[in-house]
């Protein structure tokens, strides 16, 4: 939450970016969060995977790429509700 909070405070503070419904600043902090993520997550183990946890069952693939490909197609509709 802090910082969530001083990404909020930076985008409307000091940027008087308009946000209409938060989208921005959530998927903003987001990102960072992912990098920071990738930035400290130890590569060389997920390379070995000797317990195959990273390897993913059929179905689990499918209701992947299911919702993925929901995702691509009514995502414009999100930001044109804002509109």
């Amino acid at each position: 939450m802090i910082f969530y909070t001083l990404n909020v405070v930076i985008c409307k503070g000091l940027l008087k970016a308009v946000d209409v419904g938060g989208g921005m600043t959530i998927h903003l902090f987001g990102g960072y969060f992912g990098v920071i993520c990738a930035f400290f997550f130890n590569g060389s183990r997920a390379v070995k995977d000797e317990e195959r946890r990273g390897v993913g069952g059929y179905s689990s693939n499918t209701i992947a790429f299911i919702g993925t490909m929901f995702l691509f197609m009514y995502f414009p509709s999100f930001n044109a509700a804002m509109l």
